[in-house]
């Protein structure tokens, strides 16, 4: 008999390349991976990282890193010690974004040993964005050049690498996937509601974003206020944290709404579904500027995924993402913001088609194991490509 544990192939092996930018829910696409690649995931150290939430089946390597003590100086460099050498015994090394320094110790890598195979995943679709420096361009130049395969999130994303110069047979498209069973409409929970000081008859606008200008919370808030004083029974719910979330916690007392205003800084992941199963409404009003526009919205998917409303702008990513699942309104334009919810609570908008529709985008373009296959399938061809 043939001894088929000496004959089989060995598994490939592959490094995920996430230093002080690590995102447990972005692993979650990558898990179903290791049935098929032992994968290891490469965080910087020190990192902010909480190990107990990464995925099942994945591996964390530490490389000694400046990057998360200079993002608390406002420095982005995702540099992680000695990773040139360290890399060049994996047999594929997967990477983020054009200007990155860890894309570019991935790229030396390469060079140091040619069988190396070298993928990147790309938000950025502004194209030629972060260019300021010359090192930002040299690291641009070196991975289009040396890169195997570029993953871009949005046909955006794609638009801004082929402006940028990178043959377009070197990009597929593959989005962000989510749990569509875990983010689905299902009962409200009754302890959350209580936590949040919500009663059942309550209708709930939620937003979750970081409290930062460009993801339209104040526009949210200023919006919100003529819709109170029409449906005093409306709940505006705004999870997320960051720099101006006192700020935002001032313009609702300036509002007079502050008693229709929930602020949460934070919840876990796991919690998450749950408050799009209290929300009739959800709304992300990004707004551009010059160096971002919204790359994707995994919240948009989510909230559509759970039969919300979806309100949201019309900027960076955002249409091709939300399709015919959401209402669209220009952004920065808090009247527009207050028409549009006024309107889908007076019910002048037939609510139960859009669901339905919001649902069927996220089912048809977003489902975690769609999207695993997508990168399966890209990481073997690149493996196995000779050229």
């Amino acid at each position: 008999m043939l001894n088929l544990e000496k004959n089989q192939m060995p598994r490939k092996k592959i490094a995920l390349l996430r230093g002080a930018k690590h995102s447990s829910v972005e692993m979650l696409t990558y898990a179903p991976l290791a049935k098929d690649f032992d994968i290891e995931t490469i965080l910087s150290k020190p990192h902010k990282t909480d190990l107990s939430e990464i995925p099942e089946g994945i591996v964390i390597k530490e490389y000694l890193s400046p990057a998360t003590t200079l993002e608390k100086v406002g420095f982005d460099l995702q540099y992680l010690v000695g990773a040139e050498k360290k890399l060049q015994k994996y047999d594929l090394v997967h990477s983020f974004e054009l200007a990155n320094m860890a894309t570019l110790q991935a790229v030396k890598a390469k060079k140091l040993n040619p069988k190396l195979k070298v993928t990147a995943t790309v938000w950025e679709n502004i194209p030629f964005n972060h260019e300021k420096y010359k090192l930002q361009r040299k690291m641009k130049s070196e991975a289009i050049q040396f890169v195997d395969h570029f993953l871009a999130i949005t046909e955006r994303a794609k638009f801004a690498l082929e402006v940028e110069g990178v043959d377009p047979e070197k990009i597929s498209i593959v989005p962000v996937g989510i749990d569509t069973d875990k983010f689905s409409s299902q009962p409200k929970d009754q302890a959350l509601m209580n936590e949040l000081g919500l009663k059942e008859s309550d209708r709930v606008l939620l937003t979750i974003a970081r409290a930062v200008w460009e993801k339209g919370v104040w526009d949210l808030l200023i919006g919100s206020k003529e819709a109170i004083k029409k449906f005093p029974d409306l709940k505006v719910v705004v999870v997320g944290k960051g720099p101006l979330a006192e700020s935002y916690r001032a313009l609702a007392k300036r509002l007079r709404i502050e008693k229709n205003v929930v602020f949460v800084d934070f919840v876990t992941y796991a919690n998450i579904p749950k408050l799009y199963n209290l929300a009739d409404i959800f709304a992300l009003l990004s707004i551009p500027i010059p160096t971002w526009q919204e790359q994707f919205g995994r919240v948009l998917v989510e909230a559509m995924a759970a039969r919300n409303i979806v309100i949201t702008t019309l900027t960076g990513s955002i249409p091709e993402v939300v399709q015919d699942g959401a209402l669209l309104i220009p952004p920065a334009d808090p009247y527009m913001f207050s028409k549009t919810l006024v309107s889908v609570l007076n019910e002048a908008i037939d609510t139960s088609v859009l669901k339905e529709k919001a649902r069927k985008v996220a089912e048809d373009n977003f489902k975690f194991a769609d999207c695993s296959d997508k990168i399966k399938a890209i990481f073997n061809k690149v493996l196995h490509d000779s050229s």
